[in-house]
């Protein structure tokens, strides 16, 4: 199972030759399995809609905290000139001149510039402007998919002092929980299977200082390094960790019905409006229980698709 990182970008790849994926059994040989996260998993609604002719791209899809308002205000691509222009670079050959410049200097000048932006462009081909309108038409790739995100994603990236909710309810954020609860809809509108779920898990030694179930903090779950960094699991974040990792790999070796043989249950199809349903792991002592979203049908009204 290579995993392909950068420092906000994590990508988790099941390749196959035959009937086997890395050591996880599938029932359809040929295929890849993508497990996507944060800014990664941002680019997996583009990737279904750009490559949904492509048999390799059309089964198996895991996104964890998809974000489609990930996109650049700077159409020009100014910043791109900028950074260019202070190495020297000429238009017609910036590309390939900045290729040259020892990547060090290029990070020390965008510190000392600090107005610089870099971010995805709407270019019709890997970035649309027309999500809704392709999943509408067909135009996006078959098959089920993992979609979730964290049960405080809401503190994302923000210094405001509120403890995470004691309720079971999840504040709805449009950051990530919306475009994921939007994201879903729309498949479930076209009739594509989607396995959703939550994660509340609360374990100090991945999150400490009281940060709950913050953004990313299911991965050291699934990968099984939980116990790694700052002192060793819990026997419950064990039972947690086991029980994800055996849902995820259910999901690769039978994407059709693996999860729903362990107790996880795909979210009804139906439209826009159809309440979402799926599961929560790791909430209050209990690690897999069924969880509704009816709650965020009201507070995610207003998401976009791009």
């Amino acid at each position: 199972m290579p995993l392909v990182s950068t420092p906000k970008s994590r990508i988790l790849v099941f390749s196959t030759s035959d009937s086997q994926l890395n050591g996880f059994a599938t029932t359809s040989p040929g295929l890849a399995a993508t497990l996507r996260e944060s800014s990664s998993g941002a680019k997996v609604p583009g990737l279904l809609r750009g490559s949904h002719r492509h048999r390799l791209h059309q089964e198996l899809w895991i996104a964890l905290h998809p974000d489609r308002k990930l996109r650049s205000s700077d159409t020009a691509h100014s910043s791109f000139t900028s950074l260019g222009s202070a190495f020297g670079c000429e238009k017609t050959e910036e590309l390939e001149c900045l290729r040259r410049v020892p990547f060090r200097d290029g990070q020390k000048y965008l510190n000392q510039a600090g107005n610089l932006t870099f971010n995805v462009v709407v270019d019709e081909r890997t970035k649309f402007s027309d999500y809704a309108e392709r999943t509408l038409d067909g135009k996006v790739a078959k098959g089920p998919a993992i979609i979730g995100s964290t049960r405080d994603e809401w503190n994302f990236n923000t210094n405001v002092p509120i403890r995470p909710s004691n309720s079971s309810d999840v504040p709805a954020d449009s950051v990530f929980g919306c475009p994921a609860h939007y994201e879903t809809a729309l498949r479930n509108v076209a009739g594509l299977k989607t396995w959703r779920y939550m994660y509340s898990g609360n374990f100090t030694n991945i999150m400490p200082g009281g940060h709950g179930a913050h953004h990313s903090a299911e991965l050291p779950l699934i990968f099984g390094t939980h116990d790694i960094a700052r002192g060793n699991s819990t026997v419950f974040e064990d039972r947690v960790s086991d029980v994800m990792q055996d849902l995820w790999r259910a999901f690769v070796e039978s994407p059709e019905d693996g999860p729903a043989k362990r107790g996880w249950a795909a979210t009804p199809l139906g439209g826009l409006d159809e309440t979402q349903t799926g599961v929560d792991l790791g909430f209050r002592g209990t690690v897999l229980r069924k969880f509704s979203w009816s709650a965020w049908e009201a507070a995610c009204t207003n998401e976009t698709t791009a």
